[in-house]
């Protein structure tokens, strides 16, 4: 349970890496293949054994952190010096990309997130004074007035 996310940050990966190799990968249609047929099943077994408890927006998380972060950590395997200056072009708009990325994500999590209902009942037992140790209270005994007889 929760590598779903993961998952779909590698095929974000994959996609990054067929960006950055395309003319690399079409030499090559057998490796094209297995990574357009990975995306393929990720993608559609998420949607046919999804549920209404599957978390979009950490699928989507994912995804986007894979292939923004591949851009910028991927090898170019291209030879021609025109392909290789593309590749270094898109990993430098990647690594923008990605410090935009974690700022927003960052950022709206301490902006929008709600506290729970549980923040206020901490913060009051915060705020309750705690008995100091070096005030006991006394411990004498007391003595009782009995009736002698």
């Amino acid at each position: 349970m929760g590598a779903s996310t993961a998952v779909f940050g590698l095929s974000g990966v994959y996609v990054a890496f067929i960006i950055l190799n395309y003319n690399h990968l079409a030499q090559r249609p057998d490796k094209l293949c297995q990574v357009i047929m990975f995306l393929f099943i990720s993608l559609f077994l998420s949607a046919m054994l999804g549920s209404k408890n599957i978390d979009v927006l950490g699928h989507l998380g994912g995804f986007l952190t894979g292939a923004i972060v591949g851009n910028w950590l991927l090898p170019c395997l291209e030879q021609a010096e025109d392909k290789k200056a593309r590749a270094r072009k898109i990993s430098y708009w990647a690594k923008i990309a990605t410090f935009i990325w974690f700022a927003t994500i960052i950022g709206c999590f301490f902006l929008f997130r709600e506290p729970s209902s549980m923040a206020g009942k901490l913060l009051e037992v915060s705020k309750t004074p705690i008995p100091s140790e070096t005030t006991p209270e006394s411990t004498e005994p007391t003595e009782t007035k009995g009736t002698d007889e």
